[in-house]
């Protein structure tokens, strides 16, 4: 994001594009749900959850079958739950804020306290 704007990229047109955004954020988890569900397939059942081993491959793909899925170090719960939602969610922000700035001359004191509480929020 901060290479996009340094480039000249408008923060403010990031609202327009929230339909395509979505969709590709929802292809792309899709995609990383079935690969995690293949890898869970392959692991030893001491890493499964409890509840994520029933038997049902429905049920065990929507509740997660693996506990906690790591590549080596590297945990896709906790990257995926904090890094790129949280971020994102601020990135949102920011370009609504900037998309009002551009509408109205100036954003909304409403519109400060929102991203002003919701930072506060994803820094803690």
């Amino acid at each position: 994001m901060g290479l996009g704007v340094s480039v000249g990229l408008p923060l403010g047109a990031l609202p327009g594009m929230l339909l395509p955004l979505a969709f590709a954020t929802t292809l792309t988890s899709f995609i990383f749900s079935l690969l995690l569900y293949a890898k869970a397939l392959v692991a030893p059942a001491s890493a499964l959850a409890p509840g994520g081993n029933s038997g049902n491959s429905m049920y065990d793909f929507f509740l997660g079958r693996e506990l906690n899925p790591r590549l080596g170090s590297f945990d896709f719960k906790y990257f995926c739950e904090l890094r790129p939602g949280l971020i994102g969610w601020v990135f949102i922000n920011l370009a609504l804020l900037m998309q009002e700035a551009e509408l109205r001359g100036s954003p909304s004191l409403a519109m400060w306290l929102v991203n002003g509480f919701q930072l506060l929020y994803v820094g803690d």
